[in-house]
């Protein structure tokens, strides 16, 4: 059996000027086993001109995740000499809104992770889990929402939404000597992701359109072979 429990508690602070400081922190509990105290600190500044809105927000925080009962006891695959995961996480993120129409967002974010969980097959084909010693990602997300105003024609609705990633996860330490996984991107992450949806609606009509494009993404530590990248597009009316 496992009981999952935990306390947070967090103060924020709002100046008049457009800034918000929050700080706090979580301890979380499993059975008996504790989580290391998790402190978050963000600031943030928000302004609104007209119709004209930007902001901009700084987050530190500590993370942690015990393993899944999937992890420790999945039949024949699991691992219960699983550690928990362990991160510190970095963001710096970016908003501009024109009035209700256009919305565009930026981040940029780092963890360091250690003991990393990670799914992969061994070399009979059966995928078990590991830690990885540490791990450090970091990426870019960048998003764009156009809605069209109301205004524009009477019962005529338009939307789009276009996301793009792009993720770097290398594995900078390992347990094992001459490890050729060193420096290399993480299995199964891809570097780039994109996706994109528009719909346009008139008098009750509407046809949706749905794209999303994956990249390659290695499946060998050592990044020798890789999977190709492909995408898939769906309408619907």
């Amino acid at each position: 059996n496992r009981v999952l429990s935990g306390f947070s508690a967090k103060a924020s602070y709002y100046q008049k000027h457009g800034f918000t400081f929050t700080a706090g922190l979580r301890q979380e509990f499993m059975n008996t086993k504790a989580s290391p105290f998790m402190p978050f600190i963000s600031g943030a500044f928000t302004k609104q001109l007209h119709k004209h809105f930007i902001g901009i927000e700084l987050t530190a925080k500590r993370s942690f995740r015990f393993p899944t009962f999937n992890d420790l006891y999945w039949q024949g695959s699991g691992n219960a000499q699983l550690q928990a995961e362990k991160s510190w996480n970095a963001e710096i993120a970016a908003t501009y809104k024109w009035d209700k129409t256009i919305t565009l967002t930026a981040s940029n974010y780092y963890a360091w992770i250690s003991n990393q969980i990670q799914w992969t097959p061994d070399v009979s084909g059966n995928w078990r889990p590991q830690n990885l010693k540490s791990v450090f990602a970091r990426g870019l997300e960048t998003a764009l929402l156009f809605s069209l105003p109301k205004t524009t024609l009477k019962h005529l609705t338009a939307n789009t939404n276009l996301s793009y990633s792009y993720t770097l996860s290398t594995q900078t330490s390992s347990t094992l000597a001459n490890d050729n996984a060193l420096g290399k991107q993480v299995i199964y992450v891809p570097r780039h992701r994109i996706s994109a949806t528009a719909s346009v609606g008139y008098y009750g009509f509407e046809i949706s359109a749905f794209y999303r494009y994956t990249g390659m993404r290695f499946i060998s530590t050592d990044n020798s072979d890789a999977l190709p990248s492909y995408s898939l597009l769906d309408i619907e009316f």
